[in-house]
Order: structure tokens, then C-alpha cells, then sequence
């Protein structure tokens, strides 16, 4: 093979690399003006809730306030399954689901304490109510642990919250209410609506509670058992 057959084979290569660059060049060219998802983030819908406190504890303010009650909410106790910032939905035979993109703003245990509290303090109409754990020296008449059973939607549009409860009076140690109470609201499957739905169950138990307390403390007068000391009211945190 003679030169002039070697350079037309050379020029023929470098015209098809060039053919190949340029069609690259356009297809880059072509991705960029599209936006391409692959070189664009997609769009984060998560959403984010909590349990709300002042609102609708607010709201629920009884007609006759007893600023004479002193109690204690706590331990407030959840389930394991409960322990993660996606909102929880239940299913047939004993499975769970998550609800996409719903997730809880802050850990559910915390939030719904402080919601209990709130609301079931404002029922009362007391500002005496504090969180376990409490110091010593903080007056507490009357002591209501929480055990929470379950506190979900369903896949049927349901919202659950089952509970135990007691009330103790603190001066004798004696146990004198108590229930495992069951609550259901219609929820839906928008997670606006679930979460309100969760929230009318929060207001159902801070119902019951408040009337065990207030009706306690009505048929005795409990002994204080300490004062409150220096830098600890005992009253709701502002």
C-alpha cells in the first residue's frame, strides 16, 4: 500500500472521531436545554407535623378553673414501633406501614407528652401540672402514669389511640381511678387529616383523665406533701 493510500485512511479516521465529538456535543447540548432529571435533584415532598399544645389545650379551658390541683403526668410510655419520625400506619395480621413522605417533626414520645400535659392541664384548669420526671421538691397531689398501647392510622381511614391510665393519690400511695381507654377518629388517608385525626384521640384522653382527676380530688383534700422550692413553681414551662 502506497502513502497517498495511508493518509486517505488517516483523513478518514479523523473525520469519523470528529463526526462522533459532534454528535456527542448535541446530545449534551440537547440534555442541558431539557433539564434532564438526571442532572437535576428531584423535589423533596416530605412533610412535616407535630402535635400541637397551646391551640387546642387553649380551646378546652373548663368553666371553673381548679388552681388547687397539683398533679404529676408520667412516665408517659410508647410502644418500639412508635420509636421513629415516620407517621405509622397499621395493616391486616399484625403489619405496619409508613405513611409516604409523613414524618413527625420532633421524637412522637416527646410530642405527645407535652401535648397530654398541656391539654389535660388545661381541662383541669390548673397551672400546676408538671412532667415526670419532677423534682422533689415540687408539689404533686395526684400522679398519672401513661402506658400508651397504640397510637396509629389504619389502612381502613382510621385514627387509634389505646391507652392505660391511672391516678394516684401521692399522699397514701393509693391507686383511685384508672382505664385502658380506646379511641378512634375518622382520619382518612391525606396526611393533614390523619394527623388532626390523631390529635382529636390526644384530646379524647386528656378528656377522660382530667375527669378522673378533678373528680379525686373532689371527694378528698390531699395533704401537700412538700413545697415547692426555690426556682421550681411546679406550673406549665411558658
Amino acid at each position: 500500500m502506497n502513502t497517498n493510500a495511508f493518509a486517505s485512511l488517516d483523513r478518514g479516521g479523523r473525520a469519523r472521531t470528529k463526526a462522533t465529538v459532534a454528535v456527542a456535543v448535541v446530545m449534551l447540548a440537547v440534555t442541558l436545554a431539557t433539564g434532564c432529571s438526571i442532572l437535576r435533584a428531584a423535589p423533596d415532598k416530605s412533610r412535616y407535623f407535630v402535635l400541637s399544645s397551646t391551640d387546642a389545650a387553649a380551646a378546652a379551658a373548663p368553666a371553673r378553673a381548679r388552681s388547687d390541683i397539683h398533679f404529676g403526668l408520667g412516665p408517659v410510655k410508647l410502644p418500639g414501633y412508635l420509636g421513629t419520625q415516620a407517621l405509622v400506619r397499621s395493616n391486616t395480621g399484625g403489619s405496619i406501614e409508613y405513611v409516604p413522605n409523613t414524618f413527625w417533626a420532633e421524637p412522637i414520645s416527646d410530642g405527645f407528652a407535652r401535648a397530654l400535659l398541656y391539654r389535660t392541664g388545661a381541662r383541669i384548669g390548673t397551672p400546676h401540672a408538671v412532667a415526670f420526671p419532677w423534682y422533689s421538691t415540687t408539689r404533686v397531689d395526684w400522679k398519672v402514669p401513661v402506658d400508651v398501647l397504640r397510637f396509629e392510622a389504619t389502612v381502613d381511614g382510621r385514627a387509634v389511640l389505646v391507652a392505660r391510665w391511672s391516678v394516684t393519690r401521692v399522699s397514701d400511695g393509693k391507686v383511685v381511678a384508672g382505664a385502658e381507654s380506646v379511641f378512634e377518629e375518622t382520619a382518612g388517608d391525606d396526611p393533614v387529616l390523619i394527623v388532626d385525626a390523631l390529635s382529636r384521640c390526644v384530646d379524647r384522653l386528656a378528656d377522660a383523665i382530667a375527669t378522673a382527676v378533678t373528680g379525686s380530688a373532689a371527694f378528698a383534700a390531699p395533704a401537700v406533701k412538700s413545697p415547692s422550692g426555690p426556682g421550681d413553681s411546679g406550673r406549665l414551662p411558658r
